[in-house]
């Protein structure tokens, strides 16, 4: 798609995207249920960049400032669909109407935690399918980082002010 229809949309993915940091806070997981849920999330959808939950705290520690308080069990993949349906949201929003098939192969990646995606699937659908992973995991470091500094205390206006910025500074990455 072009520019002009992710200028023209951009406000309704970051509508959606205030819904989701609203609804996830309530979700009331506490530091150890969020610390799970991201580190499972990210563990399951990016496999190149984290290999072991360590790999997943010090990058929270170094990019974020945030630390995770890890008592690994697993996650509950209710929450990890609903990343899944956001993500599918923003980027139906940004790019039009995403295939069937490509949220089979995404919600089979996180279920089964087996990081593969079948060849033939990834050469029809892999810019979808990356653009698709990329955004789930993106919305649960950012709802990882907001709520955990909200939790620790931090001003949940100037909180949710920054992390909405960093959101919109990330969208030009959904466009495919």
């Amino acid at each position: 798609m072009d520019f002009e229809r992710f200028l023209k949309n951009k406000i309704e993915a970051k509508n959606v995207f205030i819904g989701f940091l609203d609804k996830f806070y309530g979700f009331k997981l506490g530091k150890v249920g969020i610390s799970n849920l991201v580190i499972d999330t990210l563990l399951r959808g990016s496999k190149k960049q984290f290999s072991n939950f360590t790999d997943v705290c010090a990058f929270f520690e170094s990019q974020w400032q945030v630390r995770l308080e890890y008592d690994y069990n697993d996650t509950d993949i209710a929450y990890i669909c609903y990343f899944i349906d956001i993500a599918f949201k923003i980027c139906g929003i940004l790019n039009g109407e995403i295939d069937n098939e490509v949220k089979t192969h995404v919600i089979r990646k996180y279920s089964e935690n087996d990081g593969f995606v079948s060849a033939l699937i990834y050469m029809a659908y892999g810019r979808q399918i990356s653009t698709i992973l990329t955004c789930v995991n993106q919305l649960a470091v950012f709802a990882t980082v907001y709520s955990i500094n909200i939790i620790n205390g931090a001003d949940k206006t100037k909180t949710h002010e920054f992390i909405v910025n960093e959101f919109e500074n990330f969208l030009s990455k959904l466009m495919y």
